[in-house]
């Protein structure tokens, strides 16, 4: 139930960002975030091209995963092996909203 609603946030929150026409260009995305609450353990996002890259640690085997992203409709999309997720940042906080996970930027 905690999931589906991270899960419906994340989107009404990309739905409201492609609206209003922020972070189009997903530079807001890049950096490197930390966990704030949720089950993941933090990402770092870099320019890749026209694209994006996002890295997250892994726990077990300890490594590292690597997903390609673009910017759709203002949404930050990351291509997975389950197919695409949408990830926004909340504008009153600046935090990073995705599925399950909220982050907090680091550096940039």
């Amino acid at each position: 139930m905690m999931k589906m609603n991270r899960l419906v946030q994340a989107i009404c929150l990309s739905l409201l960002l492609a609206a209003c026409g922020q972070h189009k260009d997903g530079d807001a995305f890049v950096g490197t975030w930390k966990k704030v609450s949720g089950q993941g353990m933090g990402v770092v996002i870099e320019r890749n091209g026209d694209g994006y890259l996002v890295k997250q640690d892994i726990p077990l085997p300890p490594g590292v995963l690597s997903f390609p992203a673009t910017v759709k409709g203002g949404a930050f999309q990351i291509q997975t092996g389950l197919g695409p997720e949408n990830w926004a940042i909340d504008v009153k906080t600046g935090h990073l909203v995705l599925p399950g996970e909220v982050l907090e930027r680091v550096s940039k």
